[in-house]
């Protein structure tokens, strides 16, 4: 058989020596997949405050008019001098008075989105699977799960989703610091468009990420805001300095790990992204409701006929006087808003429809029923778990990439498991969070084993007390004393008279 020999793969075109910096930054930045995330119209849309509504522009307050009565000076023919001469005749004529302030109802439905996708996403921890052969594999994976919780990484994880989930892509950075022993212990970084960080990752013709640039805004000595770039490689990390229209190499460092120190993930679309029309639209609707409210709030008065005297606005109970038999009545808004309560629940429906969110409102939840079971919650939530299994096309090998870097890195921190960190296999896996009825999981595993007890009352107890923290001979004691209560119990009933 003829010998196998290496693909040959796309030229990158990446040349760290090269004297035209500025290219090689524009290189650098064509690499991506996908177009930069638009930071600023995401913004926009994810923060309430910033929507359209809010928007005087957009929607501009009512300007008020009034009617005004004022002397004009005019001159006219004394029918009886026949001079000229000036008189005051009333006019009256339309002016400003002001505005009237416009209802400006938001609503963060597109914040609402992403947080119950990241709890959906990243409410349980990521599951380390692993088969550890011997004492170096299992002293690394130790480390491995010691370095991930000393970094608190089940709350990394939700800010990782929040960033990709609502603006589209996110990355983190591993890197070494002293522990203040003598040797070295690993931190991480987050990047992050809503950071103020633009990403570049560096694709090659098989879409392998061959570098990573994070650009970004520092203030220098003089407070002056200076734009930097990073590249990380499987061998250097480059560092370079923007000055006025051209770039600058001021520096690099040698990569130990042998691997990119960065994890990256992307989206194409944030997740309100589709239904910010219907969010829009519902904001506009509510607020024109509110105008409405107001305007039809105070009824006005029908006069039919010759009005004398009217009460004053603050005066409750008061009396219109009216005279030659005039009829007074009030003009009321008998016709209910059922077409834009119709609207507005539809619309609400639609945007939780279109982005897999449950509609967890105590109204919806009571029209359950006081008694909801663990099935009618899984149905409830069906739509957004199936939304979780459907990123764990990206989540999960975002995850694996992690666990495979750092444990890396763990092999060149502890040479002594360098060999450990190439055999050992771990499989990162991201589990949708689901909620369950314990009295209903139960009584499923007592019908599996036959209706007879899954534990004894012994297990129990130990089980309980360790999730405590406590220790075998604190269940020891506990069962001694149960113990001897029993016995007791026993030496009464037989005995008693």
């Amino acid at each position: 058989m003829e010998e196998l020999k290496p693909i040959r793969q796309t030229e990158t075109e990446l040349d760290f020596n090269t004297d035209d910096v500025s290219k090689l930054i524009e290189t650098l930045k064509s690499g991506r997949l996908t177009d930069l995330p638009n930071v600023d119209e995401l913004k926009q849309s994810y923060y309430v405050e910033n929507h359209d509504v809010f928007n005087r522009s957009k929607r501009p307050d009512k300007p008020r008019k009034k009617k005004n009565k004022r002397d004009q000076p005019r001159e006219q023919i004394n029918p009886v001098t026949g001079q000229k001469e000036t008189v005051n005749v009333p006019v009256e004529e339309i002016v400003d008075d002001g505005v009237t302030l416009v209802n400006r109802l938001g609503f963060s439905e597109q914040k609402k989105i992403v947080n119950q996708a990241v709890a959906f996403s990243a409410g349980n921890p990521v599951e380390l699977t692993a088969n550890p052969n011997g004492e170096q594999e299992k002293k690394l994976y130790d480390l491995l799960v010691d370095t991930f919780e000393d970094n608190k990484i089940d709350s990394f994880n939700r800010k990782i989703c929040r960033s990709i989930f609502a603006f589209k892509e996110a990355a983190e950075c591993w890197y070494h610091v002293p522990n203040g022993e003598g040797g070295w212990k690993l931190r991480v970084m987050r990047f992050a468009p809503e950071l103020g960080d633009k990403l570049y990752p560096y694709f090659d013709g098989y879409n392998d990420m061959v570098a990573f640039s994070r650009e970004f805004t520092a203030k220098d000595k003089d407070k002056k805001d200076v734009t930097y770039l990073t590249t990380y490689t499987s061998d250097y990390i480059h560092y370079f300095k923007q000055d006025g229209s051209k770039w600058d190499k001021i520096g690099y460092d040698a990569v130990a790990v042998g691997k990119i120190q960065v994890v990256y993930g992307f989206q194409e679309k944030a997740e309100y992204e589709d239904v910010n029309p219907l969010i829009a639209r519902r904001e506009k609707l509510r607020s024109n409701f509110g105008d409405t409210t107001d305007y039809h709030a105070s009824p006005k008065v029908i006069a039919d006929g010759s009005v004398t005297d009217f009460t004053e606005k603050e005066e409750a109970g008061g009396i219109i006087r009216t005279q030659n038999g005039a009829k007074v009545s009030l003009l009321t808004w008998d016709q209910a808003p059922e077409a834009i309560k119709l609207e507005d629940e539809l619309l609400l429906e639609d945007t939780n429809r279109l982005t897999d969110t449950a509609d967890l409102s105590f109204n919806n939840l009571k029209s359950l029923g006081s008694g909801i079971s663990g099935e009618t919650l899984r149905r409830l939530l069906t739509a957004p778990i199936l939304k979780v299994y459907e990123k764990k096309e990206f989540l999960d090998e975002y995850m694996q990439r992690r666990v495979n870097l750092v444990k890396a890195y763990l092999g060149v921190i502890y040479p002594e498991l360098k060999e450990a960190s190439k055999t050992l296999r771990i499989k990162a896996e991201i589990k949708p969070l689901q909620l369950e009825d314990y009295d209903e999981y139960i009584d499923r595993l007592k019908k599996e084993n036959g209706g007879k007890p899954i534990k004894s009352q012994a297990q129990t107890i130990r089980d309980y007390i360790m999730s405590k923290g406590g220790s075998e001979e604190d269940v020891q004691k506990v069962l001694g004393e149960l113990k001897e209560e029993s016995a007791s119990n026993f030496i009464e009933e037989t005995y008693q008279v």
